[in-house]
């Protein structure tokens, strides 16, 4: 249970954190879709899981929330990048349509 806390604490809480700014600022510039905020959090947190053994073993107890929060913006960049470079959101409503029968 205190391994749970600490990685919550060291790794979640930041990456949460990092996530919802970084969609702030493109709320304000520009609309921001549900389909991006979700893949926002799956890869940005995904990310920072990925990275977080590397960087508690890397990083000192006070540069660890400053490491996951840039990795976590990385990550996310690059996969909103992967998400438009090869249009994953219309074959993802595609496939729903095609499931809910619509033509």
């Amino acid at each position: 249970m205190d391994d749970l806390k600490s990685w919550s604490l060291k790794i979640l809480i930041p990456a949460l954190v990092a996530v919802s700014i970084k969609l702030a600022v493109m709320a304000k510039i520009k609309t921001v879709s549900w389909f991006n905020v979700i893949t926002s959090f799956i890869t940005g947190i995904g990310s920072a899981y990925l990275a977080s053994d590397w960087v508690l073993d890397t990083f000192s107890v006070h540069f660890i929330p400053i490491a996951i929060a840039i990795i976590t913006i990385s990550g996310e960049k690059i996969g909103y990048w992967a998400v438009y470079k090869f249009n994953v959101e219309s074959v993802l409503e595609t496939i729903v349509d095609k499931m809910k029968g619509k033509k």
